[in-house]
């Protein structure tokens, strides 16, 4: 299962029900190591806020999503007892560049959420509202079963309020009796 598929599965998670974030533990692990399930619900939270970002002034997405990401980037987790803390970015002197290094399941979804950023989006089916990462920038919806919903309402919808118009071109033409 790829990076996007995982974060759009935790993204959606229903942050009320405990053993939602330990199936998902169980399918894909820990987002960190000794972490407790209740944790995932809560990164959940986070990442739904980051996902509606469009929706947030610049302020906000200051004070929130930002530092929810450098919560996660932040040197916390010893590797070995000699060494010390990982860091989550590498050096390549010779390429004059840092590269982002990710330590575990966390920081590699928190780096597919800033890769995918301008092509996340919710569901416009209303019944829907589902979180999901578009593969098409003109994508709407989250499914094709979505979708097709959507466009049946929508045809209906335009047969409605054109009905009149439609019929008008359906009548065949009077035509006038010869004696």
């Amino acid at each position: 299962m790829s990076d996007k598929e995982i974060l759009v599965e935790l993204v959606n998670l229903d942050s009320t029900d405990d053993s939602a974030a330990e199936e998902f533990m169980k399918r894909h692990g820990e987002l960190k190591k000794n972490e407790p399930a209740i944790y995932t619900l809560e990164w959940a939270q986070k990442f739904r806020k980051a996902w509606e970002w469009r929706e947030l002034t610049q302020e906000q997405i200051e004070r929130t999503v930002n530092r929810y990401l450098e919560d996660i980037f932040k040197v916390d987790q010893p590797t070995f007892a000699n060494l010390g803390p990982r860091p989550a970015l590498r050096a390549d002197f010779m390429r004059n560049r840092w590269e982002p290094y990710p330590r575990n399941l966390l920081d590699r979804l928190a780096l597919e959420l800033m890769r995918s950023r301008k092509m996340l989006h919710v569901c416009e089916n209303p019944e829907c509202h589902r979180f999901f990462i578009k593969s098409f920038s003109r994508d709407r919806y989250c499914s094709i079963v979505c979708g097709e919903k959507m466009r049946n309402i929508g045809q209906r919808e335009w047969a409605k309020q054109n009905r009149e118009e439609v019929n008008r071109r359906r009548r065949k033409p009077k035509q006038r009796r010869t004696a």
